[in-house]
């Protein structure tokens, strides 16, 4: 198997895993297909250009006495088809009548393009007792499955389980790892999304992405909504499957990308698909019971399908945090499970490009929003390589209306000023920075850079005062020189203050401090002579 990441938003990728039979475009979602199917469900996957779907070896190899076939025959679907070995009915019943041998044997057979070893699943269960057995025997099986790593073109899954017990499922994570496997899946999250324990999922998720890394692809059992699918990939998730399209169909429910009716409590049908433009709810409900489940089947496998879109488009344009800011409201378990995300910010900072060709800008739209893993990134990298020496003077201004600041009307009537007060030579000792919340602090060399001139939205404070004072800290330490100009108005005026505080606390400091009463380009006209006397006297000019 050969995985090859294009393109990188927070831990979500989009990338490609090559199998024998093409390549599948991740964030991806695997359909579940019963093995007794609907041909016209398949049908229509394959009109939506669906490129995988999964489907259970195990009650095939049930349904057919263990007879081989050729599974894409079979499913008549030519892309690629991942089988589960049953372990979903070893959750489900607590046993299965293949041996975990046989099982592997029997999808190598029937030439799955990715087949999951026969694990022991976790699910809900707190007992410690049996969490160790789940571990174990799942262990114990992959394992014996390696012999096949290399001796078959089928992928084949590393399960990982261990469920909310973390310690166990670090150490099934890393065994895994040092087993070689090419791909893993994150087991028994199925209980937990039937709950709404979209918190615990994630955990499970970024504990799991932390021990494998991000050189291979993490597949989600059980998925389930189209809600919950922007912050799995964001946590790192490339491939999941769901089965929900069905379930929900089957109990008469309707799915939107943000929530679920039933279609008799609608009025309207809230979107234009193949199958929603040509009826409304009377029509729906008129439809004999098996034409109803597969309408509605149809129209949910679209609605999951738009979703990976919207996710990928938000994935290719950098803006998947400010995306997951807006489903986050679709659900209180989905805010809960965002508001764990923000207490994890340095998990995605490190994962976050650096930058992105044709990026869209990050939108901000009150304090909270400041909590941004892009921003993190930003202040970490600016903490590495910033540095003022003690020969030059660091002039500090207010954020300023126009972006890039380095480009501004503003700034160029001030580089122009100083050229012809002090001359060239005495420009390379002036550091010019600007100060401002979400961002706090922009150098003029960066200010044309991402991410510190596409973003739009301007607030009054930053919420993590503990954050702010360390990233204040860090910086002033970079800081030499003890010649300062700041400029001040209303919304840096506390900014300022934390500034001249930190600056004094090092020593001696000689500081002109610039009170913008009206708008900067008055206090700055008002101002003039002091401010050239003042870099003159500094500059020995």
């Amino acid at each position: 198997m050969f995985f090859e990441i294009l393109d990188k938003s927070l831990a979500a990728r989009i990338g490609k895993i090559y199998t024998k039979s093409g390549y599948l475009e991740t964030p991806a979602l695997f359909p579940v297909i019963k093995v007794d199917f609907n041909p016209e469900i398949i049908n229509h996957i394959k009109k939506l250009n669906f490129k995988s779907v999964i489907t259970n070896a195990y009650l095939l190899w049930k349904k057919l006495k263990g007879d081989i076939v050729d599974i894409h025959e079979y499913l008549n679907f030519k892309n690629i088809i991942m089988t589960d070995s049953g372990g979903y009915q070893v959750l489900k019943y607590g046993d299965v009548s293949i041996r975990p041998k046989e099982s592997l044997e029997y999808q190598i057979k029937i030439k799955s393009d990715i087949g999951v070893i026969l694990d022991y699943p976790t699910g809900l269960s707190r007992d410690i007792e049996f969490v160790k057995k789940s571990v174990s025997l799942t262990l114990r099986r992959a394992n014996f499955a390696r012999r096949y790593l290399n001796n078959s073109e089928t992928i084949i899954v590393a399960p990982i389980q261990g469920g909310t017990n973390y310690n166990l499922l670090k150490y099934c994570a890393r065994r895994m790892k040092e087993m070689g496997y090419e791909m893993f899946a994150l087991g028994s999250p199925t209980g937990l999304m039937e709950k709404y324990r979209y918190v615990d999922v994630l955990k499970m998720i970024m504990t799991v992405k932390s021990i494998v890394g991000d050189a291979a692809p993490l597949h989600l059992f059980g998925a389930g909504h189209p809600m919950i699918f922007p912050f799995i990939v964001a946590c790192g998730i490339d491939t999941f499957d769901s089965a929900a399209y069905s379930l929900y169909a089957k109990d008469g429910r309707y799915l939107t990308r943000d929530r679920t009716y039933r279609l008799e409590d609608l009025s309207y049908l809230p979107c234009n698909c193949e199958v929603c433009r040509r009826m409304d709810p009377k029509d729906f409900l008129s439809l004999d019971l098996n034409k109803r489940i597969e309408l509605l089947e149809k129209h949910n496998l679209n609605v999951s399908l738009e979703e990976i879109k919207h996710v990928k488009l938000h994935i290719k344009e950098g803006t998947l945090w400010n995306y997951l800011e807006q489903k986050a409201r679709a659900h209180p378990s989905l805010y809960e499970a965002f508001m764990l995300m923000k207490g994890e910010l340095e998990y995605f900072a490190e994962r976050e490009p650096f930058t992105k060709v044709n990026i869209a800008g990050i939108f901000f739209f009150d304090p909270y929003s400041a909590i941004h893993p892009t921003l993190i990134s930003y202040h970490r990298r600016l903490l590495e390589t910033y540095f003022v020496n003690d020969e030059e003077t660091l002039v500090i201004f207010p954020f300023l209306e126009e972006k890039p600041f380095s480009r501004s009307h503003f700034m160029k009537r001030f580089k122009d000023d100083l050229i012809k007060e002090l001359g060239h030579a005495a420009i390379d000792r002036i550091r010019i920075a600007f100060i401002g919340y979400p961002f706090i602090f922009i150098p003029f060399e960066l200010s044309e850079i991402y991410p510190a001139s596409q973003w739009e939205g301007w607030i009054k404070n930053y919420p993590e005062r503990k954050y702010l004072s360390k990233f204040l800290s860090g910086l002033l330490s970079k800081i030499k020189t003890k010649n300062f100009i700041l400029f001040e108005d209303g919304r840096t005026k506390n900014l300022i203050k934390k500034i001249e505080d930190l600056i004094r606390a090092k020593g001696t400091a000689d500081i002109l401090k610039i009170y913008i009463k009206k708008d900067l380009n008055s206090a700055y006209l008002e101002n003039m002579v002091s401010i050239m006397d003042f870099l003159k006297r500094r500059l020995h000019i």
